[in-house]
């Protein structure tokens, strides 16, 4: 595949593939100790577990899935852009949650604000990639297209 739209988007890829990995590690860590040390971590950060086991597992679960989704996003951006969208999406749900919480005075505790302020970090990186990856994509689509059409 070789076309002036995805040879212009090697630099943004270069840049976006260790932004992703880092997001793959930091969602699929979090992920795993929240599913697996919920109870310890709540108690360190001084807090109770009000909500029930399952919706707290339920939750890790599905960030350590976004872990994996970034870590598959990873492996090539461009092949892989609608798991970045997801992924963005994700991000911006989560940011938007923390936010309305913080509106609200519900925020559990800081941590969880901390977590939405990096997500903002990886919102922002996530977003220009997918701005300035559109021309390439459709690039990748069409070449992919010509040769699943011989």
């Amino acid at each position: 595949m070789h076309s002036p739209q995805i040879d212009d988007a090697g630099p943004l890829v270069s840049q976006t593939r260790p932004v992703l990995l880092l997001c793959a590690a930091y969602d699929g860590l979090i992920g795993l100790a929240f599913l697996f040390f919920a109870d310890p971590i709540f108690r360190a950060l001084g807090m109770e577990n009000a909500a029930d086991p399952v919706y707290v597992q339920l939750a890790a679960g599905l960030i350590a899935i976004m872990g994996l989704g970034f870590f598959l996003a990873w492996r090539d951006p461009l092949l892989n852009r609608d798991l970045v969208m997801l992924g963005t999406v994700f991000k911006a749900f989560y940011i938007l949650l923390a936010a309305y919480a913080l509106v609200r005075g519900e925020v559990p505790h800081a941590v969880f604000l901390v977590f939405a302020a990096i997500d903002v970090v990886f919102l922002i990186v996530f977003a220009r990639f997918l701005q300035g990856s559109a021309a390439a994509h459709a690039a990748v689509a069409a070449c992919l297209a010509g040769e699943r059409g011989r």
